[in-house]
């Protein structure tokens, strides 16, 4: 299932998810980035239909995600990959709210897959700057996303590492 993880649910939830995008080209790049911050406690910022959220909670004990929607659909495919119990979703009202959640949690990894603008990417970053030193960002460089990159170049200095395979962008350690 390792290699196969999005074709899987592509397949077997295909009704459910339909109109939303496949990540299943991308899951390479996904599982090296995952690989290389061997995150033990995640948070995601972007929950949608859990399907990235299964796929941390591979590799760490414990997720916890946020999102403004809930999608049910997330439950079915947590169950269907026995990591339902690896998960703690929080759905939101306001940007307030998730920082005080964020807040006091703890976690040595985030995911940002939230809100794409500049503002919204901002405010994700801001929530786990201080709790952990290892971010992934999704979708950097995505034409239609534009504040994700200016967000990165931005920061440009506080990082002791940053790379950027297929639309994701890792930093790592600030400085």
């Amino acid at each position: 299932m390792k290699n196969e993880f999005y074709n899987l649910i592509d397949s077997k939830f295909a009704k459910e998810i339909s109109g939303f995008p496949s990540a299943a080209k991308r899951e390479r790049a996904f599982r090296y980035y995952l690989e290389l911050a061997n995150p033990k406690i995640a948070l995601e910022i972007g929950t949608c239909l859990g399907i990235s959220t299964a796929l941390i909670a591979q590799y760490a004990d414990k997720v916890y995600t946020f999102d403004k929607a809930d999608h049910p659909i997330k439950y079915k495919i947590w169950e269907f990959l026995g990591v339902s119990k690896k998960i703690t979703p929080y759905i939101i009202n306001n940007e307030t709210e998730k920082s005080e959640i964020c807040g006091n949690l703890e976690f040595d990894f985030a995911f940002i897959d939230g809100c794409h603008s500049y503002e919204g990417v901002l405010s994700d970053f801001n929530c786990v700057k201080n709790k952990c030193s290892k971010i992934l960002f999704d979708d950097y460089g995505y034409p239609a996303f534009p504040g994700i990159v200016k967000l990165i170049q931005d920061l440009e200095g506080y990082f002791k590492k940053t790379d950027t395979i297929d639309y994701f962008a890792y930093i790592e350690k600030f400085i």
